[in-house]
């Protein structure tokens, strides 16, 4: 179990304050793993549980005539399908029927809803990745956000119109043999010239728009002038950093302490191809210096990065701060940049990123999860291009992202086309670039679809096996199995950790009994069994335990009273943390009944 505090399941990462310099700090043990996706549909997997239990007990509303609509009622073929949209649909269809009472609670003070001014009634996405972004809880540095990860960048933002930017894995620190920090240090940060000159809040920022793998984060001038506005797609993988410019003045990059040199580049193909031009401090004494292009080479003291603009450009380099890079004053930005941190190969010795270059026009901007009953998620990203004057060509197979070691292992060879780098090692046909992250390096693969297929034992496998024993050894278990139904059996008083973990203990003996045993005294074992979780389970759902469910109306989803009262209550249950502990247990019913 993990300690609960109050910045706990803010987002996909463990974020803490350091108290020394408040810089957030990205802290990772091996203990601790989480993917892009996280396990947040128990809300959903609770209602699939209450339904079905609605076959074993007449609920109130059925005694009353009340029509209770299953989840079985909605049939499962292989070869469709299904959306997280058909989810959350089925979630807004059942909201009246979840048994356990609702209650409302002070949200303002946790969230900051006007960032979601496209938010619908849906379930709030409490563990998605990106809701450190929303808080009304701040770090101390100049109102930032806590950060949040979208491999392989770390991005936080405020409300005086800045976008930081991070590579965390540059700034990695092993601090003994069982524990690795990637620390979220803002080596880059997107703003505009007028907001850092006004040093004043008048952008207007929001979250756009948000889906399982991507969020748009969006600001606009403090009137709201929607001619003038710039966002950027976190896109989970993407090696590029995209920010997409509307008639925006004088668009800005700050470094963490000083630029060292600009540099226009060469790229391997035609489209971004401006020779080489460099502008450095110790060859040019002017103040501003001018530099035109579409490709940039950018450094700092820590770091190299390449900047990719959809049209050329004119950066101005300060010369004397040797803080920012901006545009010229006398025109506005509308296209799209695309920003890379270039890492060093440590295993090669050398970089080529040739790579980039050659699948940098084609960018995502959302994605969906689809999935199968076969154990197939497929995820569908959608594409623009920088500029389709120049991109005739353009195809969503262009399309570069970066997968996880996990990724690799069930990605399909078949549907999949991964990245092909003469520089860059070979695992299960996917060339592992320098990007690294915490999980392990970043494999690039190509084009807007993925299609990753898990195995999914069927439950009749492991009854097989079962059946197969011994009649020795299955009269020893059932008799164990005799004992046990009678043993450490739910208590109303327990809280709801510990109650889900009794109340599934004990359909687990009552599944092992039904596969096993098939004389009368099995028989009779099972029914008194079943009885018995019935009981347990209803005062569970008609809330007469002591820890009971209720349905929060304001975050859309079930939490426990102790939770509600108390944020340390039920290890964080109240503030959404560890509900794949305190849920899970109860969700196998469904499988073992």
């Amino acid at each position: 179990m993990s300690r609960p505090s109050k910045l706990k399941n803010y987002g996909a990462i463990d974020t803490i304050p350091n108290d020394d310099n408040d810089q957030v700090v990205t802290d990772y043990s091996h203990r601790r793993r989480r993917y892009w996706m996280i396990g947040g549909g128990f809300l959903f997997l609770l209602i699939v549980f209450a339904l079905t239990l609605s076959f074993m007990i007449p609920s109130k509303e059925e005694e009353k005539g009340v029509n209770v609509t299953s989840f079985r009622s909605k049939n499962v073929d292989n070869d469709v399908w299904y959306t997280t949209n058909d989810q959350d649909d089925y979630i807004k269809t059942t909201v009246a029927t979840i048994p356990f009472s609702h209650v409302t609670r002070d949200s303002g003070s946790i969230v900051d809803w006007s960032l979601l001014p496209n938010a619908t009634n849906a379930p709030f996405p409490t563990g998605a990745f990106w809701t450190n972004l929303i808080l009304v809880k701040t770090t101390a540095n100049q109102g930032y956000s806590y950060p949040i990860m979208v491999y392989p960048y770390g991005y936080a933002w405020n409300d005086h119109g800045a976008l930081q930017v991070s590579y965390p894995s540059q700034h990695r620190q092993k601090n003994d043999e069982s524990s690795v920090q990637d620390i979220f240090i803002p080596d880059l940060t997107f703003t505009t010239k007028v907001i850092e000159e006004a040093k004043q809040k008048n952008q207007i920022r929001s979250i756009s728009h948000f889906d399982p793998l991507s969020v748009t984060v969006q600001f606009s001038d403090h009137d709201n002038n929607i001619d003038s506005w710039w966002k950027s797609y976190l896109v989970a993988g993407s090696p590029f950093v995209t920010v997409e410019y509307q008639n925006v003045q004088q668009p800005t990059l700050h470094a963490l302490s000083i630029f060292k040199s600009i540099t226009t580049c060469r790229c391997e193909t035609t489209d971004y191809d401006d020779g080489e031009e460099e502008l450095r401090e110790q060859q040019q004494q002017q103040q501003q210096q001018f530099l035109t292009g579409s490709c940039f080479t950018i450094q700092t003291p820590d770091s190299k990065w390449r900047l990719w603009t959809s049209e050329k450009v004119t950066l101005v380099y300060d010369f004397i701060r040797k803080t920012t890079i901006t545009t010229t004053a006398d025109t506005s930005i509308t296209g799209v940049w695309r920003l890379a941190f270039l890492p060093k190969d440590e295993e090669q010795g050398k970089t080529d990123y040739a790579f980039l270059c050659k699948h940098v026009s084609v960018y995502p901007t959302s994605a969906e999860i689809q999935y199968n009953s076969e154990g197939a998620l497929k995820f569908l990203y959608t594409t623009q291009c920088m500029n389709n004057d120049h991109h005739d060509n353009h195809h969503e197979d262009d399309l570069l992202l970066l997968a996880l070691p996990h990724h690799l292992q069930v990605l399909s060879s078949s549907h999949t086309r991964f990245l092909s780098n003469k520089n860059a090692t070979r695992s299960k046909n996917a060339a592992v670039t320098p990007y690294r992250t915490i999980k392990g390096n970043m494999a690039g693969v190509l084009g807007s679809t993925w299609i990753m297929k898990y195995h999914l034992p069927p439950m009749e496998e492991e009854e097989d096996d079962i059946k197969a024993l011994d009649e020795a050894t299955r009269t020893t278990i059932m008799k164990q199995v005799t004992k046990d139904v009678t043993r450490v059996l739910p208590q109303a008083q327990e809280n709801v950790y510990g109650y889900g973990k009794q109340v599934a203990r004990l359909a687990q003996l009552i599944h092992i009994a039904k596969v096993l045993g098939e004389d009368e005294e099995s028989s009779t074992i099972i029914h008194h069994a079943v009885t018995t979780l019935v009981h347990f389970v209803t005062l569970f759902l008609e809330g007469e335990n002591k820890d009971a469910l209720v349905y929060d109306t304001d975050f859309g989803g079930i939490i426990t009273k102790d939770g509600l009262n108390d944020f340390m209550g039920d290890f964080g249950n109240g503030w959404y943390n560890d509900h794949h502990f305190h849920y899970v247990s109860m969700c196998l019913l469904r499988e073992f009944l």
